[in-house]
């Protein structure tokens, strides 16, 4: 059986997070003063109560980890399944995590991550790519990306449906990937879960407060976006 695992790319000072498709592992990039070791997270396999397929994980100064959990492709894969998933923050190294999807103050809602980046300059900014919790219209045209300022504990909405161009439909699931670089930089590319193809590209200069509408080459012929694009 292979291990899912995630890889950090770290080029040009541009930050992105890439899945791999298979069965359920526990294997997650750990960033710690720039060292990266593979830590074992089974337990937070028994918090989310699913395969950890597709996640980001960061530590970062002190004892504080964020980790996105989300199904991230396969035939196997049922429509209710890819609505599975969540955003879990420790603050102790790892010993326990908390569910920050959905909980009161937090500003994230529920549904899986499908990306986790940070600011390659101040790690306590990060941003983070939230698709649908159901398969309901309002459900799938819920997809968006959020910011937070203080290492994952709360959150606000920077980007919707509403400024995608109409790329994130009612009648089909979207997810989107992020790369942070330097000086409030931000791309997003999203992919129609349906055909597994990057459908659109999105580039911020200031933290997603704005964003411009880039041209998305034709990629992925073989319907592979899901597991392969970052």
């Amino acid at each position: 059986r292979r291990r899912d695992r995630t890889r950090s790319r770290r080029s040009q000072g541009v930050v992105s997070d890439v899945g791999e498709e298979g069965g359920a592992g526990t294997a997650a990039e750990r960033h710690d003063n720039g060292c990266h070791r593979a830590q074992q997270l089974a337990q937070l396999g028994e918090l989310a109560g699913e395969p950890l397929v597709g996640r980001h994980l960061q530590r970062h100064r002190g004892n504080v980890i964020v980790a996105g959990t989300y199904e991230i492709s396969g035939t196997f894969v049922s429509l209710i399944q890819k609505t599975v998933g969540g955003l879990y923050r420790s603050t102790d190294g790892g010993a326990n995590f908390s569910l920050i999807s959905g909980g009161g103050g937090s500003g994230l809602p529920n549904g899986p991550v499908t990306s986790i980046v940070s600011d390659p300059v101040n790690t306590s900014k990060l941003y983070a790519a939230v698709t649908a919790p159901d398969q309901t219209n309002a459900g799938r045209s819920s997809t968006a990306i959020y910011i937070s300022n203080d290492t994952g504990a709360t959150w606000t909405q920077i980007f919707n449906s509403t400024q995608s161009a109409g790329l994130i439909p009612t009648s089909t699931q979207t997810a989107i990937r992020l790369a942070a670089g330097p000086n409030g930089s931000l791309a997003a590319g999203l992919i129609d879960l349906s055909t597994s193809k990057v459908v659109g590209l999105f580039w911020s200069g200031n933290s997603g407060a704005t964003w411009t509408t880039l041209t998305a080459p034709n990629l992925n012929p073989g319907g592979q976006a899901s597991p392969n694009f970052a």
